[in-house]
């Protein structure tokens, strides 16, 4: 629970203390839920505390420290311009391709040869 959700749960708890009767009873429980407010806000500092401690050993060790990040920043109108995946489909210009080739090459024959191999290769074919 952070300090925020405990202060919550303490102010609806001081409210249930006016409903009792007896007021030594409700004397002390007010006296313990201040008690309890006290110490989770001294808790909460003592640990803001404890972690700068930490990074400055750690950056004194050579470590690097914690990050700082920007706030996000809301975007402002936006561009009423936008235009969307079709319409940039749309008015993109198409390359016309080359149309490709065969890449197997058709030969003619214009002659044979009878006696390609000799009479010796013929036999061991």
């Amino acid at each position: 629970m952070n300090h925020a959700e405990i202060k919550k749960t303490l102010e609806q708890l001081a409210i249930d203390i006016d409903a009792i009767v007896d007021e030594r009873v409700a004397a002390t429980q007010r006296i313990l839920l201040h008690l309890v407010e006290v110490l989770a806000g001294e808790n909460a500092s003592l640990k803001e505390t404890n972690q700068k401690l930490q990074d400055e050993i750690n950056r004194l060790q050579g470590e690097q420290g914690k990050p700082t990040f920007k706030e996000n920043k809301k975007p402002e109108k936006p561009d009423p311009n936008h235009s969307s995946e079709d319409d940039r489909n749309k008015r993109k210009k198409k390359k016309k391709r080359k149309p490709k080739g065969k890449k197997t090459i058709d030969v003619n024959v214009d002659r044979r040869r009878k006696n390609w191999c000799s009479k010796k290769d013929r036999l061991v074919l």
